[in-house]
């Protein structure tokens, strides 16, 4: 194959391959809603910090069913 040929094939091949996983990802992704932050911080001493970071977060796919959910969220509302 001329190297022209070979040049254009591989920049085309890239450019499929940066574009195609964005539309395929984006389409099964749906939404993500972040429900709960919580980080809480610790000195050991006085060069370490630990630092722990928990997310809760609710992802719903195309299709789902938002019935379900809010029966989930009062099941698991927890009690103040």
């Amino acid at each position: 194959m001329p190297w022209f040929q070979n040049l254009c094939r591989n920049l085309g091949l890239t450019v499929h391959n940066v574009k195609q996983p964005i539309k395929d990802d984006a389409a099964e992704r749906g939404s993500k809603q972040i429900v709960k932050k919580e980080t809480r911080e610790e000195k050991i001493d006085e060069n370490i910090t630990l630092r722990r970071t928990t997310i809760e977060e609710i992802e719903m796919k195309p299709g789902a069913d938002q019935e379900k959910l809010k029966e989930h969220q009062q099941e698991n509302k927890p009690e103040s």
